[in-house]
């Protein structure tokens, strides 16, 4: 054995372990890690953007939405500036009567909130006309669906913006809320002449157990590798609880889409109906960001399981680039292992060391300080931008 240790060409397969091992680690940054410093990009991103003067002083009420519908009526177009915020519900009353103050309590000038109804049973109708009282701003929608072979909650989205007095549309849901009272005017700031949709931020709320941690850490990676795809101009997905975006954008490009009949998520099939490369804006910051409800541990699975749904070729691509971002991590694990065996062995049976060998430890070494922090120290980072609570581990 030490004879056919000795005779083991040791440096040529050291130093050949250490550059498998950084061509790894190139991979891991390229199809995965660069993705965590995504929330950097966003902030800069935010921060570049002049605010627009439609803010609401300390003391001074919003414009009166009667005013904002007397306006659409007298002009014959869809005042500029304004906002309205679609939010389809079924059977959802305890949500809607908790979630929707929040909505209607944002800093912004003048906005309207439209809850569509798809066939509630509940009390929704109830909760609206009852918050409808103090909000001259909240109009309840009532549709029927006959054909169930369509997405309903699709469908409920398209008859929303349909019926929608402004020309931007946020769409979120009954289960969310935004986190901020500043969201609409984040993201309206974010909506400039060249941007026609605006990818927000949307996660679920912690509340402290494994379970909702291990939600928001598989959900914050999804949507940092959806939000990269976006920039480059090749969609995968998005999240439908905080989305912004033109009016006339979507009726050109989604009302009649084939996809309408599909099981897929609302969210990934609007981003990637509505997004090119030169018109989507990102608001990952807290004053953007939508928290909601965790639900139970299926619609968890089901929701991960319908947001990779192989749509197109390009989603598929994506899907393998993820995986492939998972090999190379166990494939460094595995040559770090097997580095680690040469050296014990060659350590043990020649009790001797050459100088040479002190390139390929020092690279090793290098790359095993990257492979455990680097991924850290930049999902670390993107959560403090985000206000989630930083995740111990991550690869």
């Amino acid at each position: 054995m030490e004879e056919l240790i000795r005779n083991l060409p040791y440096w040529e397969i050291s130093l050949t372990l250490a550059a498998l091992l950084a061509l790894c680690l190139l991979g891991l940054w390229r199809f995965r890690w660069r993705d965590y410093s995504l929330c950097r990009v966003t902030e800069n991103m935010n921060s570049s953007l002049s605010s627009r003067d439609v803010d609401v002083k300390d003391g001074e009420k919003p414009v009166d939405f009667k005013d904002f519908y007397s306006d659409l009526q007298s002009n014959y177009h869809r005042p500029e500036g304004k906002m309205s915020v679609v939010i389809p519900v079924l059977n959802q009353a305890p949500s809607l009567e908790k979630n929707l103050p929040k909505v209607l309590s944002q800093k912004y000038h003048a906005f309207e909130v439209v809850v569509v109804d798809y066939g509630s049973i509940d009390d929704t109708e109830q909760v609206v006309k009852r918050l409808s009282e103090g909000h001259s701003n909240l109009r309840y929608l009532p549709i029927s669906i006959d054909d169930y072979s369509l997405n309903a909650t699709y469908f409920a989205i398209v008859m929303g913006v349909r019926a929608a007095y402004s020309e931007v549309v946020v769409l979120t849901s009954a289960d969310s809320w935004p986190a901020d009272d500043l969201w609409l005017q984040t993201m309206s700031n974010l909506l400039s002449d060249d941007k026609d949709i605006v990818i927000g931020y949307a996660n679920y709320a912690n509340d402290g157990t494994q379970r909702a941690r291990s939600a928001i850490y598989r959900r914050l990676r999804f949507q940092l590798r959806a939000t990269r795809a976006a920039l480059t101009g090749r969609p995968i997905g998005g999240e439908a609880e905080n989305l912004c975006f033109r009016r006339q954008r979507f009726l050109e490009t989604c009302v009649f889409s084939s996809e309408l009949g599909k099981g897929v998520l609302e969210g990934p099939f609007l981003v990637r109906a509505l997004t090119t490369k030169q018109n989507v804006g990102l608001a990952f910051s807290p004053n953007a960001t939508v928290l909601q409800e965790l639900p139970s541990p299926f619609s968890v699975k089901q929701r991960q399981r319908l947001s990779v749904f192989p749509l197109s070729r390009r989603h598929w691509l994506y899907e393998k680039r993820h995986q492939l971002a998972a090999f190379l991590y166990g494939l460094s694990v595995c040559l770090l292992l097997s580095y680690v065996v040469l050296q014990v062995g060659h350590a043990f049976f020649l009790r001797t060391y050459d100088l040479l060998q002190l390139l390929p430890d020092i690279l090793v070494f290098f790359c095993l300080i990257l492979l455990i922090v680097l991924p850290i120290v930049c999902l670390r980072r993107g959560c403090r931008r985000l206000g989630e609570l930083p995740f111990l581990f991550t690869t």
